[in-house]
């Protein structure tokens, strides 16, 4: 239901990285539309937009002062580029966990395994 007039949004009002838009602002402009969304479901609906490549050949974007849709392939490879490396990231600080969890998994499972 809000997916469409984000991405008209998008294509129209915001198809330049000088014409970015602030989730606040979104949230405003969706309320004035009669839409209720909160900063998370907006994350969300524009997580779905970018994994279902609905903008195609446009890509929304963003950074600490917006969000953007662009067909600039250089902006869209600095954005690919930080977004990999957060990703990184956070898969290289939750493999301890991983780990840890692993082997309790293990040993649980060692435990049910000798009542048998």
């Amino acid at each position: 239901k809000m997916v469409r007039p984000i991405c008209q949004s998008f294509l129209i009002n915001h198809n330049h990285e000088s014409l970015k838009i602030q989730s606040k602002d979104i949230i405003a402009n969706m309320k004035k539309s009669g839409y209720l969304l909160s900063d998370s479901k907006l994350r969300k609906i524009v997580g779905y937009i970018r994994s279902n490549n609905l903008l195609k050949p446009y890509f929304i974007l963003s950074d600490t002062s917006g969000y953007w849709a662009t067909d600039n392939h250089k902006e869209m490879d600095k954005f690919y580029k930080s977004m990999r490396f957060r990703a990184m990231n956070i898969l290289s600080n939750i493999k301890p966990i991983h780990y840890m969890l692993k082997g309790v998994n293990d040993i649980q499972l060692e435990m049910f395994a000798d009542e048998s």
